[in-house]
């Protein structure tokens, strides 16, 4: 039996001339970022022993890095490419939120439409990952904390240090967490 021709699929190339040149265009734009910043934390640590309480590793802790997730990750790589970023978000008045205004600040992002909520809780995707030293670590538990609320009502009210507003209509995103439209 003769199986039917097919047609070629369509090039899935990329026009890698183009991209270099719009990719040279970041440094010369500056993109206003609206979106969710999450705290990405890793816990690393080394396998110790088995716990006699529970069938479970005991991890004796060796460091711990924050990155940018979420929005903020977004915010990160549009900085990393050059782009001038206005990041327009709300973290937690906590310390995952002062790592993440920290963070841009080091990389010199315009961080003045961050806004610090007071008793509300950045996002946080905390990963523990054992393994010991010179191997890669395995992640074995992740911990996430969550805004119990997805009310921005104090962001809504806040205005930037020159006195103009910044309102926002709480949404919920994909994510589970806050989002602003």
């Amino acid at each position: 039996m003769k199986r039917p021709r097919t047609q070629e699929p369509a090039s899935t190339s990329v026009d890698l001339l183009a991209l270099r040149e719009c990719v040279e265009q970041f440094t010369t734009r500056t993109v206003v970022l609206l979106g969710d910043f999450v705290a990405d934390e890793f816990q690393y640590g080394e396998i110790s022993r088995v716990s006699r309480e529970a069938p479970v590793l005991i991890l004796k802790h060796r460091e711990t890095q924050i990155v940018p997730g979420g929005g903020a990750n977004a915010a990160n790589n549009l900085a990393s490419l050059g782009a001038r970023v206005l990041p327009v978000t709300a973290v937690g008045d906590d310390a995952a939120g002062e790592a993440l205004i920290a963070h841009f600040r080091r990389l010199r992002v315009n961080v003045s439409a961050i806004f610090r909520v007071k008793g509300w809780t950045t996002p946080t995707k905390s990963r523990f990952l054992a393994g010991w030293a010179h191997t890669v670590g395995q992640q074995v538990l992740r911990v996430d904390y969550e805004p119990k609320s997805p009310s921005l009502t104090p962001f809504a009210r806040s205005s930037t240090s020159d006195s103009r507003q910044v309102c926002a209509t709480p949404t919920r995103s994909p994510f589970r967490t806050t989002a602003l439209a």
